[in-house]
């Protein structure tokens, strides 16, 4: 998903006169503001982020701190969001999407002001200005319309937030979706969701791998997918066999508690 294709389908919306709520840094808004750029939803504001965070939009942190920059255990702002996340708040208003990229200077300036031949270019504002401008927000259809691959993952989010699970990107696990029952600072996350496209069956292989991996990490895997305008959601048993499965029965054990 590239910026220029949000930019492209982005429809008129009528900026919200509403007035900045602001922090001891001057930088917060009433709703907390999402930056699209480079492809990433990005959110700056720690105060944003822990207003997303009540909401159960996690993302995951990816700043260093400043501190101590030289290590990867503990991050910090900017938080970064998925595709997923961002529509659902979007569509029940819990923030705004801006295009971050259109903060930047043109590239006729960045080159004019390339610093020592490195390829970056200082930008003349300070922080505060950049988070606090007024950029045009993108529209829900805008979104959906750049998202059009993802909706089907979007839908399955949903479902899960709807639930009221705590839900991540699972991909270091081999998966779509992360699922806790708490928040993820006092909860492991005890299924695996993987998101099937429409008409499509899993190999016996596929299946295998699935559940041979979250049974290593003492999760459950589960199958999502769309049936009709329903999501549907059934769970791999230990002879990765597909079992139908109530989501909402599937709560985490207490030794999956921190």
């Amino acid at each position: 998903m590239s910026s220029s294709s949000i930019s492209q389908a982005q429809t008129p919306v009528a900026q919200a006169n509403t007035p900045y709520i602001l922090n001891s840094t001057g930088c917060s808004r009433e709703r907390p503001r999402v930056f699209f750029s480079a492809g990433r939803f990005l959110v700056w504001d720690a105060l944003h982020v822990q207003a997303l965070r009540v909401h159960r939009i996690v993302g995951a942190l990816i700043g260093a701190l400043p501190m101590k920059k030289r290590q990867g255990a503990e991050l910090g702002i900017p938080l970064l969001l998925l595709f997923e996340e961002v529509l659902l708040a979007l569509e029940e208003g819990l923030c705004e999407v801006v295009d971050g990229d259109s903060v930047l200077p043109p590239s006729g300036a960045a080159a004019q002001d390339d610093v020592g031949g490195t390829g970056f270019c200082p930008i003349m504002t300070s922080c505060c200005d950049w988070q606090a401008d007024a950029i045009s927000p993108l529209s829900v259809s805008a979104m959906r319309l750049a998202g059009a691959g993802r909706l089907v993952h979007a839908q399955i989010f949903r479902k899960l937030w709807e639930c009221g699970f705590h839900v991540t990107n699972a991909a270091k696990f081999g998966g779509d979706f992360l699922v806790y029952d708490g928040d993820p600072f006092e909860h492991h996350a005890h299924l695996i969701i993987h998101v099937v496209p429409p008409a499509r069956q899993l190999r016996a292989a596929e299946r295998v791998c699935a559940q041979r991996l979250a049974a290593s990490v003492k999760k459950l895997a589960v199958l999502a997918c769309m049936d009709g305008a329903s999501v549907s959601f059934t769970s791999l048993d230990a002879h990765s066999q597909i079992q139908p499965t109530d989501l909402r029965s599937l709560r985490a054990t207490d030794n999956q508690r921190y």
